[in-house]
């Protein structure tokens, strides 16, 4: 790792994301929810699998 960083919060988010990123990438960064339906289906089927081995 070379570097750790962390956006700003509430109302400077977004500007500190695109400050940070190249503009090509920056939205898919700004997107929080982005990828929230596949990880939630993802843990959703690991809790499963879990519970059925108990």
């Amino acid at each position: 790792m070379k570097e750790y960083w962390i956006p700003e919060d509430g109302s400077y988010y977004a500007s500190s994301i695109r400050k940070k990123f190249p503009d090509d990438i920056e939205e898919g960064a700004i997107d929080t929810q982005r990828f929230i339906k596949k990880l939630q289906a993802e843990c959703d089927a690991k809790a499963k699998e879990y519970l059925k081995n108990k």
